[in-house]
């Protein structure tokens, strides 16, 4: 990258960056060893969320841009997928379980759930907050935001088991 990078995820030996230009770039990481970069995406809007989508066999990632483009990988054939639609502000949060991916705008109060397998189409919409959501991050077990709300920031969570009940 000739930039400063935005977002970065890794998986097994894979890393992939995102840099202020809009440049994603795959490295295979093996012990000391790193290949040459392969550029995933360039001359898109800053992927400011890196993620990987669970797919058996086929290496896919999400990328959340801060146009609101919403992007997916295989990062194998390096070639791009049907994504989900694109939301009217930058993207705070996406994941995946490999079939349904979940997307969270910035400033929005609800989050956006699309079905991974048909392309990207829309499943529903839930509202979580009642205030507007700076940031949302996914960990193994839960889904956390933070909200700007009239006290200051507040951290809020629920798991991923009560998000998955969401059809």
């Amino acid at each position: 990258h000739s930039n400063w990078i935005m977002a970065a995820t890794s998986q097994n030996s894979l890393l992939l960056t995102s840099d202020e230009d809009g440049v994603v770039i795959m490295r295979n990481i093996n012990g000391d060893r790193v290949s040459a970069p392969k550029i995933l995406s360039e001359g898109l809007a800053v992927a400011s969320v890196l993620t990987w989508m669970p797919m058996e066999g086929e290496p896919r990632v999400i990328a959340g841009h801060q146009d609101g483009l919403v992007t997916t990988w295989d990062v194998e054939q390096l070639q791009q997928l049907p994504s989900p639609s694109a939301q009217n502000s930058e993207i705070a949060g996406v994941t995946s379980d490999g079939e349904r991916t979940i997307v969270v705008p910035r400033n929005s109060r609800s989050i956006h759930v699309y079905n991974a397998l048909a392309g990207g189409s829309a499943i529903t919409s839930m509202r979580l907050s009642n205030s507007p959501i700076r940031a949302a991050r996914f960990s193994r077990t839960a889904l956390l935001i933070l909200e700007d709300t009239l006290d200051g920031p507040q951290l809020r969570w629920w798991t991923r088991e009560s998000l998955s009940e969401v059809d």
